[in-house]
């Protein structure tokens, strides 16, 4: 796969070049943004991907990667942005004209090669799902003319609450809003990290790095044709605002505000749910940890009660004949030392009663624990042959 590298400074671009040539790549590269436009028009030059930087003369990155997406054979091309600009607006602008991922120079190889790696797998998703995305358009523009915008909001807050993960109520989001013909990407945070979820295509990191820069912007966040939505747990990039109807765009931003406010309601009911069973299984791996340990030392005292009643019986033994005793008084001391023994074994037997009683304990916390992850395992097959092990201990 070819990429082409465009920037003013040759010392950088041969060092770009010479990374991407080593991991296998074929590069290409021009000193200005139009001489790299003639190289993209070529039709013999197949290239697949565009690194550029952004301060150029005669024109800058962003206007080159606007021009490049302006071209209809070319509106597709993964575009990278390589600069040293880092602010929050210069990664706007970024998205603005069109790109796709951002790296900072200088560049380190790895993460240039992980970034490349991840835009060749977007622009697969992206040609594979556009026929896909276009039927999906025609649909929701069609459903539109059915229901009202009332009726969908309603509709959505009883979709939400029917949803059972997050991934299954950004699908039933993202159903509504195309219904708009808004195309849309959706953070969620779930108490731990930053989940995010797309309308259609895989969300670029560029666009990943902008929602979560600008969720403390405030609830709506507007640039350009965008608008963030942010609430504590998620935040709502609306990619396609219609700024040019004031009416219209006025409408959409109180309709998105009460899809928000459902939105946040579910999200926080299925945080709370995953939070109980985390603490569930906590619980249940504490109980099991010391259903563990008490069963241990239980079996350790029944081995070291077995090793002194051997002990005492062998030493008792050898030591009765030089006692010197009647034969009758000998009698009754072995007759007593036999019934110890029984009384002992009896307890030891009535012991193994409690281990069964811990093995059927921990059978039962393993189902609840481990059934979900591995449904074919046999949980209770594995207990029995537990309690088989545990019972070859004997006593005489």
């Amino acid at each position: 796969m070819t990429i082409l590298v465009v920037d003013d400074e040759e010392i950088l671009t041969d060092i770009v070049c010479s990374i991407l040539e080593k991991h296998g790549y074929k590069t290409l590269s021009a000193n200005t943004a139009s001489r790299a436009i003639e190289m993209l028009k070529d039709a013999t030059t197949e290239i697949k991907l565009i690194i550029s930087d952004v301060i150029m003369p005669e024109m800058n990155g962003y206007e080159f990667c606007s021009c490049v997406h302006s071209i209809s054979k070319l509106k597709n091309i993964p575009f990278m942005f390589s600069s040293s600009l880092t602010t929050l607006e210069d990664k706007i602008k970024g998205i603005d004209s069109g790109a796709d991922d951002y790296i900072t120079k200088p560049v380190v190889e790895d993460d240039l090669i992980l970034k490349v790696s991840h835009l060749f797998k977007l622009s697969s998703d992206r040609n594979s799902l556009e026929g896909q995305l276009e039927e999906a358009h025609k649909t929701a523009i069609q459903a539109m003319t059915y229901s009202s915008d009332l009726g969908k909001v309603v509709n959505f807050y009883e979709d939400a609450m029917l949803a059972v993960d997050f991934e299954d109520l950004s699908t039933r989001l993202f159903k509504l809003t195309k219904s708009y013909g808004l195309s849309c990407s959706l953070r969620i945070n779930d108490g731990c990290e930053d989940l995010f979820f797309s309308d259609g295509f895989s969300v670029a990191p560029l666009e990943q790095k902008v929602i979560t820069t600008a969720k403390n912007m405030g609830r709506f966040y507007d640039f350009g044709k965008r608008t963030i939505v942010n609430y504590d747990n998620h935040s709502l990039l609306i990619k396609n605002m219609p700024i040019d109807n004031s009416d219209q765009y006025g409408i959409l931003k109180d309709i998105l505000g009460a899809i928000c406010n459902a939105l946040s309601a579910r999200i926080a009911i299925l945080i709370n749910n995953i939070n109980v069973e985390r603490q569930k299984n906590n619980v249940l791996k504490l109980v099991k940890g010391a259903l563990d340990t008490i069963n241990k030392s239980y079996r350790s005292i029944q081995q070291t009660n077995v090793e002194i009643i051997e002990d005492m019986n062998e030493k008792i033994d050898a030591t009765i004949p030089h006692l010197g005793l009647m034969e009758d008084t000998e009698n009754r001391l072995e007759a007593i030392l036999e019934q110890t023994i029984d009384r002992t074994n009896k307890n030891f037997f009535d012991g193994l009663h409690i281990e069964d009683i811990f093995l059927s304990l921990q059978s039962e916390i393993d189902k609840y624990m481990y059934i979900s992850e591995s449904p074919s395992a046999d949980t209770t097959d594995q207990v029995s042959n537990s309690s088989s092990a545990s019972g070859e201990l004997e006593l005489f």
